[in-house]
């Protein structure tokens, strides 16, 4: 019996992996996916003018989607004056079965053009987007929204009702506004409230960083799924876990150093074969934070890692890293070269 059934699409988890510009390719989806307990991932955002009318290694990128990688919900942002409709059908051509609709971004040069969060400061302008985009493609349309520009709009205006009647088949909130950006706590009860206003399954998005939580965020809002993002890039497996403690299952263990820096490489050797041996080690720098915590690299080894723009010259480099198994003690310097 699926967990969660977003209008025709039945998902086995509602432990979803969250949209993260920048960072959730299709690499980066399927590394996740390999833990196990992923219900839905959401792809970066696409530019709609880029999609209809650019090109490029960038656009393809984005785009790329591995046959392992489903279900996914390819997710676009725009607005009004923006043919985001025409986007859905060109992407709804090419394969996607389902879209999202970001209107939670809070990054200025998207919310400048009253794209992502800066839709919410013209209600019906929102509204009217989802219905131009459901009416022009025959899958699922979701939204994602945060609880408003500056203050919550969620129980205004009917707000959400209205959505709901534009045809959204899910909303996700993000009970943050947009002027905190991912500042303070996310307000949970935000969420609970769009629960109690709608029919259609909402996605709890928000402060996620343990199985617990995410058992917690159900209960508290009853919400019917939930997105892990930031978390998930420092604990590609979080998902697994959270998953494995809704579903009752027993826990596995966390992996260890030694599995984390295997999967590391596995990670970095994965990005060189999907972008090329000229951007790999370009495009893989933006990991090292991430697993140089987890490895417990000391912060003169990070850098230099950082610093090392030729994939050769960072696989070697990863080669000759001295990886000490047992956890270091606190205030020790930790791995290195």
């Amino acid at each position: 019996m699926p967990c969660l059934k977003i209008k025709d699409i039945e998902l086995d988890s509602s432990v979803m992996l969250a949209p993260m510009a920048g960072y959730t390719d299709t690499v980066f989806r399927c590394l996740v996916r390999s833990f196990g307990g992923v219900g839905l991932a959401f792809s970066e955002m696409v530019n709609p003018r880029s999609a209809l009318y650019g090109g490029g290694n960038k656009r393809d990128a984005i785009l790329a989607c591995f046959p392992e990688d489903t279900p996914l919900s390819w997710q676009i942002y725009g607005g009004p004056s923006e043919p985001l409709a025409e986007a859905a059908q060109w992407l709804v051509e090419r394969g996607a079965t389902m879209l999202d609709i970001n209107m939670g971004c809070p990054k200025r040069k998207i919310t400048g053009r009253a794209a992502g969060a800066g839709i919410l400061k013209d209600p019906d302008s929102a509204v009217k987007l989802v219905e131009s985009v459901v009416r022009s493609v025959s899958v699922p349309v979701t939204v994602k929204i945060r609880s408003g520009w500056k203050e919550t709009i969620l129980d205004k205006n009917d707000f959400i009702p209205r959505i709901e009647m534009a045809g959204a088949a899910a909303i996700t909130v993000h009970p943050r506004s947009a002027m905190q950006g991912y500042s303070g706590s996310a307000d949970w009860r935000q969420i609970k409230l769009v629960v109690d206003q709608v029919k259609i399954p909402v996605i709890g998005s928000g402060d996620i960083t343990s199985p617990e939580d995410g058992v917690r965020m159900m209960n508290e809002t009853g919400c019917a799924g939930f997105m892990i993002g930031r978390a998930a890039l420092k604990l590609p497996w979080l998902l697994r876990d959270t998953y494995r403690m809704i579903a009752g299952l027993p826990s596995l263990p966390t992996p260890s150093i030694p599995e984390i820096f295997e999967l590391m490489k596995v990670h970095f050797e994965a990005t060189v074969k999907f972008h090329g041996d000229e951007m790999g080690a370009v495009l893989f720098r933006k990991w090292i934070p991430f697993y140089a915590k987890s490895l417990m690299l000391n912060k003169e080894t990070m850098v230099s890692l950082i610093r090392t723009q030729r994939t050769d010259d960072l696989r070697f480099r990863f080669s000759n890293l001295t990886i000490v198994p047992e956890k270091a003690e606190d205030g020790a310097e930790g791995n290195g070269c």
